[in-house]
């Protein structure tokens, strides 16, 4: 017989209570971002970024195996007053509900090179910062 909490959790859509490791460092940011969802836009913030994957945190939970579409704003590496938008389509893998929202887990499925070299760079750089 499954818990109330357990029912609660699959009503929302959010993962269970277990820990799953990215295969890639991820490094925490406070950036923005736009979720497309539908025919609307919602601001959302990041919470933290990899090479492969993302977390934002948002009012709204997504269904997870969900696919959405983001656009990421960011900085450029070389030059802080460039301001980038990436366009990343991704699949929610992860939501846990917090005092602040949900925070999804996104993988990755597509961003253009450019972005992505970006990104990456981003991470490393971040990385190298807190270690």
């Amino acid at each position: 017989m499954a818990s109330d909490a357990s029912r609660l959790v699959n009503k929302l859509s959010l993962s269970p209570g277990l820990a799953v490791a990215r295969p890639a460092p991820r490094v925490r940011v406070k950036w923005n971002a736009t979720l497309r969802l539908e025919n609307r836009e919602i601001p959302v913030r990041v919470w933290d970024v990899s090479r492969e994957g993302l977390s934002f945190i948002t009012d709204e939970t997504i269904p997870l195996g969900t696919g959405v579409c983001l656009l990421l704003h960011m900085r450029g590496l070389d030059d802080m007053a460039q301001r980038l938008a990436a366009p990343i389509h991704a699949e929610v893998r992860n939501s846990i509900l917090t005092r602040d929202g949900f925070r999804l887990g996104a993988h990755i499925r597509k961003i253009d090179v450019e972005h992505q070299h970006v990104l990456g760079g981003w991470v490393e750089r971040l990385a190298a910062r807190s270690s």
